[in-house]
Parts: structure tokens; C-alpha cells; sequence
């Protein structure tokens, strides 16, 4: 009986963490024009990828928007039963995705006063939910010219969690300046006859990707 209680409960979790649904909120939007005249604050590339890129997979979880009504066609809420209600200009860590999983229904967190997510049925419920202090450091983008001015630091982070399966090794015709710890090679991507600087910050070649004889990176 105490084997079907635990395997019970175990069903419940895994149920209820695939039935995950989170939906990036744009609460300062027009600090970004004219990006985001077209797209939701999270579809934002910083570093390697997009906002809602970033916690699609960090939290395993299908993404929605809650955005300017002009854009909800292309980019859509999709609510659900249960959402989890993410902030769209806080910039995503590992650390900050297991402390956002760990949310129960009218639970949220906050970071020096400003709400990061929240777990609720709809987002009018906020004002009831009970808000914690984040234990991560959280950052909040401010304008547009942030994801410029820190790309390098954004990079570095996506190369640790991304990039663990790319090759580091340049292949053999080519020559590296810099360290290998700072290169990242898809296994299908072509580099024939190329120079790649890794002094500056790191480089990551795509899958696909094919850089030709005499290039310079």
C-alpha cells in the first residue's frame, strides 16, 4: 500500500510538471521600441538565444505571451488550468528556473521589490498571491541597449548550458588563436582553411554552419 501511495504520487508530480505552461508577461515594453513593435519582449535574442528560448529550456515547458493585442495572433497566451507567469525582462538562469519550478499555485517571487513570476489560473489573481524574496540574484533588462552592452556576459553564460555537447577542438587545416575553452563546434558544421580569435570572447559555430577557406573569426 506504501508503494502505490509513493508511485500515486510520483504519477500526480509528473503529471503536473508536464502540464507546465509558462507565459512571458511584457510589463515594460515600450522601454524597448523599436524592437518590440513587432515581437513580445522575451522574443529578444540575448546572447545565443531568445528570452523565451532561454526558459523553454531551462524549465522543460511549453511557452506563451501576454502581450500587446496587436502581436497575441502571432504570439499567443495559450492559457491553461495552471501558468506560470514569468516577468518577460528577467533575464533567465538555471538557478532562477529551479526556484520558478518549485512554485505552487498563489505562490510568487520577487527581487528587490519587483515581482518576477508567479503560479496562478489567470493572471488577474496576482494581487492575492503570496510573493517570497528570490534567493538568486535576479536582472531585469531596462532598455533596449542592455542586450547589447552585456552580450559578451550573456554568451559566456549560454556556452556552460548549451554548448556542453559541441565539439572544442578546431579541426586539422585550421588555426585557433585564443583557447579552446572559448570554442564550440557543432559536429556537422564545415571549417576548412579558416582563422578563429577566441581572445576576445567565445565563438560558437552552429549545426550547419560552414565557414570557407581564408575567413577570419
Amino acid at each position: 500500500v506504501l508503494l502505490f501511495d509513493v508511485f500515486k504520487k510520483c504519477v500526480i508530480l509528473r503529471k503536473a510538471i508536464e502540464r507546465m505552461h509558462v507565459i512571458l508577461v511584457d510589463t515594460d515594453w515600450e522601454t524597448f521600441l523599436p524592437l518590440t513593435y513587432i515581437r513580445p519582449v522575451s522574443r529578444l535574442q540575448i546572447g545565443a538565444y531568445t528570452i523565451s528560448e532561454k526558459w523553454e529550456h531551462m524549465l522543460g515547458a511549453s511557452i506563451g505571451f501576454r502581450t500587446k493585442k496587436y502581436l497575441s495572433n502571432k504570439f499567443p497566451e495559450h492559457k491553461q488550468g495552471i501558468n506560470i507567469y514569468i516577468n518577460s525582462s528577467v533575464l533567465p538562469t538555471k538557478e532562477l528556473a529551479d526556484e520558478v519550478a518549485q512554485l505552487t499555485i498563489g505562490q510568487g517571487l520577487e527581487y528587490q521589490g519587483k515581482w518576477v513570476a508567479c503560479c496562478l489560473t489567470d493572471f488577474e489573481e496576482m494581487p492575492g498571491a503570496t510573493f517570497n524574496e528570490a534567493h538568486t540574484r535576479t536582472l531585469f533588462l531596462r532598455h533596449w541597449w542592455n542586450m547589447y552592452y552585456h552580450a559578451g556576459e550573456y554568451l559566456q553564460e549560454d556556452l556552460k548550458f548549451f554548448y556542453q555537447d559541441f565539439e572544442r577542438k578546431l579541426p586539422e587545416g585550421n588555426q585557433l588563436i585564443g583557447s579552446e575553452e572559448e570554442l564550440r563546434i557543432h559536429p556537422t558544421a564545415e571549417i576548412e582553411g579558416a582563422i578563429l580569435n577566441t581572445k576576445n570572447g567565445p565563438i560558437v559555430v552552429e549545426e550547419g554552419a560552414k565557414i570557407m577557406e581564408g575567413s577570419c573569426v
